[in-house]
């Protein structure tokens, strides 16, 4: 008799025991539904997202590619602006010595003496 109890403990046990866990399974059962129901009620799917995500890493390589090309044409640009300083400053000294040239001729102004009316000033 005492070990039909005990038997008779250990079948009450596991038959709780099972219990709890046939609960416990259909409590995630049913969480594991309202999970999926949720995710297929939302508006973006795991596609859409992963989409999204490919579309931005272009993107970006897009911006970093232009903003590259963007620092070479700047560079171009002030190389450019370099040159050309150089270029006008130049012409001015040419510019100021053929007009210091023509007064000590004087050709310089137009009522200088062998101007004779014409007008053979450089202005910039």
């Amino acid at each position: 008799t005492e070990h039909k109890a005990d038997l008779t403990s250990k079948v009450d046990s596991l038959t709780n025991e099972k219990s709890n866990m046939e609960r416990q399974m259909q409590e995630s059962s049913n969480n594991i539904e309202r999970l999926k129901q949720m995710i297929d009620s939302q508006e973006l799917s795991v596609e859409d997202v992963r989409r999204m995500e490919r579309e931005k890493t272009r993107v970006e390589a897009q911006v970093a590619k232009q903003t590259k090309l963007l620092e070479g044409q700047d560079n171009a640009l002030k190389e450019a602006r370099a040159k050309f300083d150089a270029c006008f400053e130049l012409l001015q000294e040419s510019v100021e010595k053929y007009n210091a040239k023509a007064r000590s001729f004087e050709l310089i102004p137009e009522s200088a003496k062998h101007a004779k009316g014409h007008k053979f000033e450089i202005v910039l």
